[in-house]
């Protein structure tokens, strides 16, 4: 979050913590929308953490641990009780490479 969004160290840490903790779209959403009446409309490294929030919050409902992304590769760790099939989500990256999609 930049500091001339949230200026204050102690509100920008309530946030982290918030966004740490969403366990659902709907959950990000609010945050987005609440960020947005509170500090007006968000500037792109913001927008982009809660996609990535967002992102963590899909990958944790379909039994992946963590994804680790960086010089146009990806590392993704699956729990053992994970209910996506590995090869599926291989399947839709090969499909469109650079592309998230929801039928992953």
């Amino acid at each position: 979050m930049p500091d001339d969004y949230v200026a204050e160290v102690n509100q920008r840490l309530a946030l982290y913590k918030r966004l740490a903790g969403a366990a659902s779209d709907a959950e990000v959403a609010d945050l987005r929308a609440e960020l947005a009446d509170r500090f007006g409309p968000l500037p792109a490294a913001a927008d982009q953490l809660l996609d990535i929030v967002r992102i963590r919050v899909a990958a944790r409902a379909v039994g992946i641990e963590k994804v680790e992304a960086g010089d146009g590769k990806a590392l993704v760790t699956f729990s053992p009780g994970t209910t996506l099939p590995p090869e599926r989500l291989v399947r839709a990256i090969q499909r469109k490479p650079g592309t998230t999609q929801d039928e992953a």
